[in-house]
């Protein structure tokens, strides 16, 4: 597999396209529905090459989710 992929979104459909498309390219890919599950799995594993977040997300956005993993 080649680099790893975090694709945050809400959208189960969503996930399944971008999860597909990724794959299909030779990703790997984890996938999140929410912007706490995601900070979760980078905390508590290795680090993702790349993070894709939903810009529009119940709670907290992709904007927000992205500067608090920059900062930490």
């Amino acid at each position: 597999m080649g680099d790893k992929v975090l694709v945050v979104d809400d959208s189960e459909v969503a996930l399944q396209v971008i999860k597909d498309d990724l794959e299909s390219g030779g990703f790997e890919v984890l996938l999140a529905h929410s912007s706490e599950e995601a900070e979760r799995m980078v905390s508590s594993g290795p680090a993702p090459d790349v993070i894709l977040a939903d810009v529009m997300m119940p709670e907290v956005d992709g904007g927000s989710f992205c500067r608090k993993i920059k900062n930490n």
